[in-house]
């Protein structure tokens, strides 16, 4: 059974998921006790089972993309959509890494891309800075300012945001007393308007801040941190039109937007 520990307390909680007995093999020397405590798995579906029971106390992902059942791809799928699981690192680390299959992981929703063979020292450093950003934020203590420090981090991923969110606060609070709403609903678009943008947390970096044109699957991913966005201030117990907002917010009176 994996346990809950505080962000600073070893072990940290992987889960390595490869058909290979060598690759496993190599997996297991490198992440050693005490400081991490290992799962493996030699299959897609075998890793789902592990996923859907223990996902939400997992630490990172490691996962292999070619394997016969699920292979890594349908997995990711299935863990950003089925299991909503947005904010869980998953590394994929694989030994074909071409410009096109890189960013076909990375539309697919990886936090991180390991070309095999991988090198043991540069792999725990990324796996130790992952678990330790996922873990301080989820032991924060209260659940307001947990969402606030999200919001922060995601308009500081992407740059072309700017301030956007700080001004998009004051401009909603403006509006909303000259239209001499109550106090309530001011107090909620405030909210809103802070954390709309928090599900960008979970859209990799190489995506939200490309330089270049965005292709089709590209755009559908960056979507869909609508959907993430939601589900993030819900699990934090955000209240409902909070939540509702933040899934909406770029929908469009004609029925088009998302999503």
């Amino acid at each position: 059974m994996i346990n809950g520990l505080a962000n600073n307390i070893l072990p940290y909680r992987v889960l390595a998921v490869d058909d290979s007995v060598t690759q496993r093999a190599i997996i297991k020397a490198t992440l050693t006790e005490p400081r991490y405590s290992l799962w493996l798995a030699k299959s897609g579906r075998e890793a789902m089972a592990i996923l859907t029971k223990h996902g939400r106390d997992l630490d990172v992902l490691m996962l292999d993309i070619s394997m016969d059942d699920l292979d890594g791809f349908e997995v990711l799928h299935l863990i950003r959509t089925e299991l909503e699981l947005p904010l869980l690192p998953v590394f994929i680390v694989s030994s074909h890494h071409t410009p096109s299959y890189i960013e076909k992981a990375i539309t697919a929703g990886a936090s991180e891309f390991i070309i095999k063979p991988f090198i043991g020292d540069e792999l725990t450093s990324r796996l130790d800075l992952a678990v330790e950003r996922k873990r301080a934020l989820e032991h924060l203590e209260a659940p307001e300012t947990v969402l606030y420090s999200l919001a922060s981090m995601a308009e500081n991923k992407d740059h072309y945001m700017g301030r956007h969110c700080e001004r998009l606060s004051h401009m909603c609070e403006v509006f909303a007393e000259r239209l001499n709403l109550c106090e309530d609903d001011i107090d909620t678009l405030r909210q809103a308007s802070k954390l709309h943008d928090i599900g960008k947390l979970a859209i990799p970096d190489a995506i939200l801040m490309k330089a270049s044109p965005l292709t089709f699957e590209e755009c559908s991913l960056i979507r869909k941190h609508t959907l993430y966005g939601a589900l993030i201030c819900q699990n934090m117990n955000a209240p409902k039109a909070v939540v509702d907002i933040v899934k909406h917010h770029h929908e469009r009176y004609d029925g088009s937007g998302y999503p």
